[in-house]
Formats: structure tokens, C-alpha cells, sequence
């Protein structure tokens, strides 16, 4: 195992688990499992990363690249979904269609291998060659650049337009850690390549780093994706006459006690509060 393929296990290993923690704290919320996604995307692409950079022949890297591709191809259509959650979009449609593209690049993908069109090792690393002539690429990188585009801009009204402190810092952070990842996966491939005679040492999945450790600095800093009830007796709330909900910065109802479920009849879980009130 090569230094590059310790940093990807590393990688992999941080993605699977931050994922795993933020599913657990909340399994019903769809920022969650969609949170949940995005590091599994990660941890698919990293897993095959190390095991190409450490692989003896470009028959195995192709292999690695082609079950990588499942993670790198979802990765941006993941994030635009978690993004569209995030500041309530509420069109069903557009969240489905958004995945289209993704498993048309996959379907692609396994067939014939885009990013890459040939390997050559050179002392303990592989070095590969951009197949930046290559349409489906071109495509490939207009959807996910369009996506994460799309990412910046709805975040930067939704902050715009919220007045909660907390929030408006959650989105900044979350705008920092796209554009500064997104010009990582693109810099080192297709960018310094052209200097380097169109050469890469395919260093993308180990960028991944920087938008899982900006999330989780979000998440211990400013309660990103996560509502502390802790240490609240729900027992003695739960037996209260009064009316009481508890809901997080997205309006996402977080408990309600007894009185309201008796009152209103309520045996759906994963409700807004927008549900109560219409």
C-alpha cells in the first residue's frame, strides 16, 4: 500500500463513519439519510481510489475505476438533493429528475470508463491521462459543475433571506466547503495536468476530506443537522395539559407531546410544522 492509497482508506474510513453518526442521531430526517448518501458517494469513491492506486496492472484499474464511478457520479446529484432540503424546496419532481443524468453517466461508466483513457506507473504511482477529448466527459463535468453551481446559488438566497444567525452561518460554511471542494476535484486532474503533459495522479477522492470535515466542524460548532434534546425530562413534558412542540431551525418537528397527538389525532411521524398548521 502506497502513501496515496492510505490517505483514501483514511478517507473512506472518515466518510462511512461521519455518515453513519449523523444517520443515527436522526434516522427519520431526510437531511440525514440524504447526508447519509453523500458520505457513502465518498466512501464508494475513496474505497476504489485505494485500491487502484495500489494495483498492479491497468486491467485491475479499470475494474476500481468502474466501481468508484458509482460514487463520483452520484456524489453532486446527492449534495443538489441535500442542498433543495435544506432550504425547503418543495417540488417532488425536480428532486426526482436531478438523479437522471447520474444514472445515465453509470449505465456509460461501466461500459466505458470516461475520465481516464490510459494509466502508465511510474516508480510506486500510476499516473493517468485525462480523456479530456472525450464528450461524455465534457458532459459529465457541465452536469456536476452546473449542480454544484446550483448548490452556491440557492444557498446564497436562502441565507440571504433568513434572519436566524445560526443559519445564515450554517450556509456560509456549507457555500465555503462546496466551492473549495469543487475546485479541489478539478484542479489537480484537469487543471495541473496541463502543465504536467497532460498527466494526474487522480488525487480528486482524497479531497473529499475538506467538505466532510467543513460539515462536521458545522455540525459540533452550530448544531448542523442535529437538535440537542438531551437531559429533557419528555416524561414530565409528555403528562404537561399545554401544548408543546419542539422543532428544529427547518421547521422540522422534532416531539410533540401527548395533549397534541390526542387532540389532533396525529399518528404520522417525520411532520413539519407547516402540517400542523394547514
Amino acid at each position: 500500500m502506497n502513501i496515496l492509497s492510505f490517505i483514501a482508506v483514511v478517507v473512506f474510513l472518515i466518510s462511512f463513519f461521519e455518515g453513519a453518526y449523523i444517520f443515527l442521531i436522526n434516522k427519520r430526517s431526510v437531511l440525514n439519510i440524504l447526508f447519509l448518501f453523500i458520505c457513502l458517494s465518498m466512501a464508494i469513491w475513496s474505497l476504489g481510489a485505494a485500491f487502484a492506486y495500489s494495483s498492479d496492472d491497468k486491467s485491475n484499474i479499470i475494474i476500481w475505476e468502474k466501481i468508484s464511478s458509482i460514487g463520483f457520479i452520484f456524489l453532486h446529484a446527492f449534495t443538489l438533493h441535500f442542498i433543495l432540503e435544506y432550504i425547503n424546496f418543495k417540488k417532488v419532481f425536480f428532486k426526482i429528475i436531478i438523479y437522471l443524468p447520474s444514472f445515465l453517466f453509470l449505465i456509460f461508466s461501466f461500459k466505458y470508463p470516461f475520465v481516464f483513457i490510459d494509466y502508465e506507473k511510474i516508480g510506486n504511482y500510476w499516473v493517468c491521462t485525462p480523456n479530456l477529448s472525450s464528450p461524455i466527459l465534457l458532459l459529465f463535468m457541465i452536469n456536476y459543475l452546473l449542480y454544484y453551481l446550483l448548490c452556491t446559488v440557492f444557498l446564497f438566497f436562502y441565507r440571504k433571506k433568513n434572519i436566524n444567525k445560526r443559519i445564515k452561518k450554517q450556509s456560509l460554511i456549507i457555500i465555503f466547503s462546496i466551492i473549495a471542494t469543487i475546485f479541489c476535484y478539478n484542479f489537480e486532474p484537469f487543471i495541473l495536468s496541463r502543465f504536467l503533459n497532460n498527466r494526474s495522479y487522480a488525487l480528486s477522492p482524497i479531497f473529499s476530506i475538506i467538505w466532510i470535515s467543513v460539515v462536521w466542524f458545522a455540525f459540533k460548532k452550530y448544531s448542523f443537522l442535529n437538535l440537542d434534546i438531551k437531559g429533557i425530562p419528555l416524561k414530565i413534558v409528555n403528562s404537561l395539559d399545554e401544548l408543546i412542540i419542539l422543532i428544529d431551525s427547518f421547521l422540522n418537528i422534532k416531539f410533540i407531546n401527548e395533549r397534541i397527538k390526542n387532540l389532533l389525532e396525529i399518528s404520522k411521524s417525520n411532520l413539519k410544522l407547516n402540517d400542523l398548521i394547514l
